[in-house]
């Protein structure tokens, strides 16, 4: 009879420690769910697809004397909000071009203007390369963006966005077309790029 009595007490305490984490697991669920409502960014939201480019125009798109000539509008379209955006361009692996972007206007998307120049040294193979690229009036731009989110007190969250782009050059008459472009969004720097 004690034997029995002891396992009846034995599991009681099993069942009030299950229910214990139970209504843990409910709190801090709770919780989760509040924080996420009230403007706190959710990390899954952020893995994969954060900005598309919706359309992208070339006006220019030169190189001459080992100088890149440029001038290339975005519009974006975004589904989270960042505290800090650092937009860089490169075209075959050299960045010509790294601006802060203003993040006061995100709820109605990004509009980005790259133009200027920008020395430039590209090998024999570059060269043939961009003279097919301006033959064809297309060509293969990469820009990154740089994310960061404040999250309370805690240490800022940074992502990396990379849009793969194939910008026809606007003066090609028509004949090719610019087709939205979703980003590919990873966590952290990219140390090639992000330099803050």
């Amino acid at each position: 009879m004690a034997e029995s009595e002891g396992t009846k007490s034995k599991n009681l305490k099993l069942i009030f420690a299950g229910v214990f984490c139970l209504i843990i697991i409910a709190i801090s669920a709770g919780f989760y769910i509040y924080q996420s409502k009230n403007g706190k960014t959710d990390h899954n939201v952020l893995k994969g697809s954060v900005f598309s480019v919706i359309n992208a125009m070339l006006t220019r798109f030169d190189y001459s004397n080992n100088t890149l000539y440029y001038n290339l509008n975005l519009n974006m379209s975004n589904s989270v909000y960042c505290d800090y955006i650092n937009a860089g361009v490169s075209y075959q692996n050299t960045i010509f071009v790294h601006q802060n972007v203003d993040t006061s206007t995100m709820s109605s998307g990004l509009n980005l203007n790259f133009q200027g120049q920008h020395p430039v040294t590209l090998d024999k193979d570059q060269v043939t390369h961009f003279n097919k690229e301006h033959s064809s009036g297309v060509y293969h731009i990469n820009v990154v963006l740089c994310l960061r989110f404040k999250q309370d007190n805690s240490n800022p969250m940074i992502l990396t966005s990379h849009c793969d782009l194939q910008v026809p050059l606007q003066s090609s008459n028509g004949k090719n077309v610019f087709h939205a472009t979703q980003c590919d969004t990873k966590s952290g720097a990219d140390p090639n790029f992000c330099t803050n």
